[in-house]
């Protein structure tokens, strides 16, 4: 299964090529002098066209910080399943089931979309995410994995050292972007812009089979 990554998009709209899932980790938007309705007739026409285009068999997104027409649940019909704290199943061509759980939480002070603070209620967001599956796609990276300066969150680590999921896609941290390992689990940020909000970044390409391949060799 080919898998292509990004996050992070802030209104760029990168070609992708053809794969059997593409993950989105939030912040499609700017909230910069965007307001929520805004945000929304751009979601529902140019991201949408651009969405629909894209040569992939299975699309799936979450949202991000800055996505507040997410926030204030302005979006429903995009041509992609919508991950808030929600799972999704899909096949591969040799019917192979993948679970995959998205969430969109940030730790934050509640000044932008989908912040809470680490602490108990960060941490109860994480806790919803069921044993089982195989690919996260958050927002936020965990602490100490693709997170820049160490701004990532404690209790999304501790939750994927738990579960072990095989990957983890996130971003929100523009200058964590690249390939991480944790634990039994590969986390990938894959934000496409640079501090700047210019796109800077390649998507990334994930094969689940160099993934199971890489975790088996020891740090």
């Amino acid at each position: 299964m080919r898998i292509i990554a990004v996050s992070d998009l802030h209104k760029n709209l990168p070609e992708i090529g053809p794969c059997d899932l593409l993950l989105i980790g939030g912040d499609i938007c700017s909230a910069i002098g965007d307001t929520a309705a805004m945000q929304q007739r751009w979601l529902n026409d140019s991201f949408q066209k651009w969405l629909s285009a894209v040569p992939a068999r299975y699309k799936a997104l979450t949202a991000g910080n800055h996505d507040i027409a997410f926030h204030k649940g302005l979006v429903h019909d995009l041509s992609a399943s919508i991950l808030i704290d929600e799972e999704l199943t899909i096949e591969d061509e040799e019917k192979k089931r993948w679970r995959i759980w998205g969430a969109p939480w940030t730790r934050g002070e509640g000044h932008w979309a989908y912040e809470c603070p680490e602490d108990d209620d960060l941490a109860s967001k994480w806790n919803r995410i069921p044993a089982g599956v195989d690919i996260l796609l958050t927002h936020a990276p965990p602490f100490g994995s693709g997170d820049g300066q160490s701004a990532g969150s404690v209790s999304l680590r501790n939750r994927i050292l738990k579960l072990n999921p095989m990957l983890v896609v996130c971003g929100h941290i523009h200058g964590g972007y690249g390939e991480f390992k944790l634990g039994d689990t590969m986390v990938v940020n894959a934000a496409l812009v640079d501090e700047n909000y210019q796109m800077s970044k390649a998507p990334v390409v994930i094969d689940p089979v160099e993934i199971d391949r890489l975790l088996a060799i020891s740090p």
